[in-house]
């Protein structure tokens, strides 16, 4: 387990919040993944990013941002064609 997901799991949750740890999954063989998450912040800003690894775990490309609130509907968009 890298370090900073040790630290994380032995620290308690914070005002009533559950966390659990997830485990990336890697493609089959000749495939990429591509990984998207997002965060909301009471004032209604919003941060976002992504990265696509190989069938080994490689980083391939990442990107991040924080342009506001004129990502949310694109973020929300992009999330509901993914499901």
């Amino acid at each position: 387990m890298v370090p900073w997901a040790a630290a994380l799991r032995a620290t308690p949750a914070e005002h009533g919040i559950n966390c659990h740890m997830v485990n990336w999954t890697p493609p089959s063989d000749g495939c990429v993944k591509l990984n998207i998450d997002g965060s909301c912040g009471a004032s209604g800003d919003i941060g976002y990013g992504g990265l696509i690894r190989d069938n080994k775990g490689n980083w391939i490309v990442g990107f991040s941002s924080n342009d506001g609130q004129e990502m949310r509907f694109f973020l929300g968009y992009l999330g509901f064609t993914m499901v």
